[in-house]
């Protein structure tokens, strides 16, 4: 028997991504793999790794924009991006596997936003998202336009780009009477909303989440504009939600506003 030496091994594998990762959109990481145990040297030779996600339901690696978990180096760096379409629970990462393969009892080492290299990062929560919007009170049947904004629901300032830069989605959309309670049910008018300007007319939307009426709606950078109508009087609830489909799949964004339809003016005609 001849026996052959071991070839250079990986060290460790390092991940680095942002300190706000959305469900609403693929998370990009920044990968490297180290040649020594503070990686102030890159592992230069051609590595191939198997990215891993546990929970593995709810999300995937998307690798060039393919849903792949094979990952491969060129001098020591990678990129990678992580779609995770719920907040709960959080989801590990790591490497399953590499060509050449890691050190013996070496740990994957990750980073959120500026914070320290650790094993314990490499668990991170997706933040919730969803709609936003303001629905101004409004004249009764006279339309009016809203932005719709694809945000994370507890900091609107982080939009849902670029999942929502350029693309078109099907939202629910459905209304429900506040106010005034008294009035009869078969009463009570329907909202209809226009998603794109170039719409024929409007559509009637549903009076409840379980009848909601998908329509597709644009969204350029993360906002979309709809045209609102309301033709009586009242109180009115209108809410959104968007189920995903696809690479989306466990994605749930909902958003609601309520505004009020007031007459444009009372007419009196006096008997006599």
């Amino acid at each position: 028997l001849q026996s052959r030496p071991i070839g250079q091994q990986v060290h460790h594998f390092e991940f680095d991504y942002s300190a706000s990762p959305l469900t609403c959109k693929a998370e990009t990481m920044t990968v490297r793999a180290c040649a020594n145990a503070d990686c102030s040297q890159r592992f230069t030779d051609p590595v191939t790794a198997q990215l891993s996600i546990n929970p593995n339901t709810n999300g995937a690696w998307y690798v060039g924009g393919v849903n792949s978990p094979s990952l491969n180096f060129v001098n020591g760096l990678a990129t990678a991006a992580l779609r995770y379409n719920v907040t709960a629970p959080a989801v590990t990462i790591g490497v399953s596997s590499s060509i050449p393969s890691t050190v013996a009892g070496s740990n994957t080492l990750c980073r959120k936003g500026s914070g320290s290299l650790n094993t314990a990062s490499c668990t991170l929560a997706f933040a919730d998202s969803g709609f936003i919007f303001d629905v101004p009170d409004k004249l009764a049947n006279k339309p009016t336009s809203i932005n719709i904004s694809a945000v994370r629901k507890s900091n609107s300032s982080l939009e849902c780009v670029p999942a929502f830069s350029d693309a078109t989605k099907n939202v629910g959309f459905w209304s429900s009477y506040i106010t005034p309670s008294s009035i009869p049910a078969a009463w009570q008018q329907a909202t209809t909303i226009k998603g794109n300007p170039s719409s024929p007319s409007p559509t009637v939307i549903g009076k409840t989440e379980s009848t909601r009426t998908p329509i597709p709606v644009k969204f350029t950078n993360g906002v979309a504009s709809v045209e609102v109508n309301y033709p009586d009087a009242g109180k009115v609830e209108l809410s959104a939600r968007l189920d995903g489909v696809g690479e989306d799949m466990g994605l749930v964004m909902i958003g609601s506003d309520q505004f009020v339809s007031v007459p444009a003016g009372l007419c009196v005609k006096p008997v006599d």
